[in-house]
């Protein structure tokens, strides 16, 4: 160990000599008097001892700091921070249980959660009032609120209807591709194309050519979605009261106006 201590002195040494230059004979032709060092009593004669000495004041000055170091910033075994990850792991572990335990607890309670709204700042927000909105069908230069633009179409769709109604089929379909939420029309859509294939597959049944516009399921899945009704009179149902009921009814004598694959058995799930 000493051997290399002394080993990493010399290479210190030879590194200082090498940044300093070629050295100058002290009293020799070219020397500076005034760069000669001074000599003190008890010091050596020779310019090696100086720059051993300072070298080596260097050196321990580095030692010491670096002790200074290590008593401030005290260094962390292995196991020290092995126990420190697993008490983490720990408190983590019981924090979501805890938390799984009260949203259970809430969820048979019946009480949900309150939503954190995501708020985002944007640019220019205090200038914005609005959110507008356009439709080539009434106009480009028409902007207006979702609201009120949906409202504004449906009364041209309807409008459209009523001023042609054998061209009812392309309106209603607008209608209800427009304006209702995705999982109403997706319902209303399965359950017309539920109707429709029941008559086209058998003709000759009359309960599958008649629906009761009283029908709670009929109510909620085509008659509640705008533009439900409307498909199927374009189809060919006409409304009929027998009595104090009305129906929507095909005629026997008509096919309704689309066509459909073929099916071994017929669909009774809608409930009319």
């Amino acid at each position: 160990m000493d051997r290399f201590k002394k080993f990493l002195k010399g290479k210190k040494i030879d590194k200082h000599f090498k940044k300093t230059g070629e050295g100058v004979r002290l009293g020799g032709p070219g020397s500076d008097p005034s760069r000669q060092p001074s000599v003190h009593p008890g010091s050596s004669q020779g310019g090696h001892s100086e720059i051993d000495r300072v070298a080596a004041a260097d050196i321990a000055a580095q030692a010491a700091y670096k002790r200074t170091l290590a008593k401030e910033e005290p260094k962390t075994t292995y196991g020290q921070k092995k126990i420190q990850m697993l008490a983490r792991r720990e408190i983590e572990e019981e924090r979501r249980k805890q938390q799984g335990g009260l949203e259970s607890d809430m969820e048979k309670l019946g009480i949900q959660q309150p939503h954190q709204p995501d708020e985002r700042e944007f640019i220019h927000s205090d200038v914005i009032k609005g959110v507008y909105y356009t439709c080539d069908l009434i106009g480009e230069d028409q902007a207006m609120e979702k609201k009120e633009l949906q409202n504004v179409l449906e009364e041209f769709l309807r409008e459209q209807i009523k001023s042609d109604p054998s061209e009812t089929l392309i309106p209603a379909v607008m209608m209800l591709y427009t304006l209702n939420k995705k999982e109403q029309r997706q319902i209303a859509v399965e359950t017309i194309c539920k109707y429709l294939q029941n008559i086209a597959e058998f003709p000759d049944e009359p309960k599958y050519r008649r629906i009761r516009l009283s029908n709670k399921a009929f109510q909620e899945r085509v008659l509640n979605v705008k533009g439900g009704y409307e498909i199927l009179t374009a189809a060919g149902f006409t409304e009929q009261r027998d009595g104090d009921e009305a129906f929507l009814v095909i005629p026997e004598d008509k096919k309704p106006g689309v066509q459909l694959e073929n099916r071994e058995k017929p669909v009774n799930n809608i409930g009319v």
